[in-house]
This record gives C-alpha cells, structure tokens and sequence, in this order.
C-alpha cells in the first residue's frame, strides 16, 4: 500500500505545518467523516494531527505518515482505533508549509475501503496543488469541531 521511505516537498527553512481540509461543491469530506465516526475515533486522528504539526519534514514517515505507491502527491496519516485501520489521506499544499486531507479511508487486508480512495485522493491533490488561483478555492482551515 505505501512506501516506506518517500521525499516530502520541501525546499528552504521549515515551518510549522497548517492544516486543511478539501472542500468543493459536495462539502467537507473529512468533516462529514468526523460527524459519522466515534468520539474516540475523533480524538485519536486530532493526536495524530497534533503529532504532526511539530514534526519537520525529515521525521515526516512511517508509522505516522506512508506514501502511497503509484500516486505522485498522496500521503496517509495512519492511526488504528477501534480495531479500525484509519487511513486519512493528504497532500502537501497548497503552500509549501500546508497539508490538505482529501479522504478518509480505511485499510482491510492491505486494501482501502473504498477502494476508490487513493484515484479519489489523487485527483483531489491535483486541484490543490495546481498552479492557478483556483487551487485556494478547494481548501479551508482544518476544524477540528
């Protein structure tokens, strides 16, 4: 499913990651998630989350973080509560210093539940890391409510 070993985008001094959600004409896809899973389940993505906001770039892998093969920009934060494999899946933009979740997603017998997710997650990475101006318009502040 994902590399263990992966170059993160970066070029320059490191600051504090930001964090995102994609958004478009079907809403929030991870806030959705967040309004159909448990407290618990809530509460151990926003300690991955907190994990990865102090992290440079160079600690920035595995167990925490994977690449997944065959997709050049999708990451997974990779979390197991309630005997679930979570697997929230992101991209680095659209600044440099920003990370954006695109999907949430789960991992059964090394696949993704939907299986769709990674096509799903890397077509969403194109928007936000896309050159144009439009590319902001597909993100907003992550919220962790």
């Amino acid at each position: 499913m994902a590399n263990t070993k992966f170059a993160i985008p970066y070029a320059g001094r490191w600051l504090l990651w930001s964090f995102n959600d994609y958004v478009d004409a079907n809403g929030n896809p991870i806030q959705n998630w967040r309004g159909t899973v448990s407290d618990t389940v809530r509460a151990a993505f926003d300690a991955k989350v907190d994990i990865l906001h102090g992290l440079p770039p160079a600690q920035v892998r595995r167990p925490l973080v994977g690449k997944l093969e065959g997709y050049e920009d999708v990451y997974e934060l990779r979390f197991k509560e309630e005997g679930i494999a979570w697997r929230i899946l992101f991209c680095f933009g659209p600044d440099r210093q920003d990370i954006t979740f695109l999907f949430p997603a789960r991992e059964v017998n090394d696949r993704f539940e939907p299986l769709a997710a990674p096509a799903i997650a890397a077509e969403r990475a194109a928007r936000v890391r896309s050159s144009d101006s439009q590319r902001y318009t597909y993100v907003t502040e992550h919220d962790r409510s």
